[in-house]
């Protein structure tokens, strides 16, 4: 294993869990939007409000996700422990 397949590991790694992360941030996002739009709307102020919203966009994200979510992950960690035997050590 060369450096530069450790260089590759870590990028896969780094662009994995920004792809990971993203379904979740962009649903929270949106119902961020959507619910201030609507206070905007009514003139209300209230913190507590949105994190409700919030909160179930991103249960709903994470659970029609979470097989997608976890092939990725599983590939990710099956390609990694296929590399260990070639680590010299």
């Amino acid at each position: 294993m060369t450096p530069s397949d450790l260089l590759d590991l870590g990028r896969e790694a780094i662009m994995l869990s920004l792809l990971l992360a993203l379904p979740v941030l962009a649903a929270a996002l949106a119902a961020n939007l959507v619910v201030g739009a609507l206070q905007s709307l009514a003139g209300l102020s209230e913190p507590a409000m949105s994190l409700a919203p919030r909160v179930v966009a991103v249960l709903a994200v994470l659970v029609a996700t979470a097989p997608w979510l976890a092939a990725r992950v599983a590939a990710f960690a099956e390609r990694v422990w296929s590399l260990i035997p070639a680590v010299p050590g």
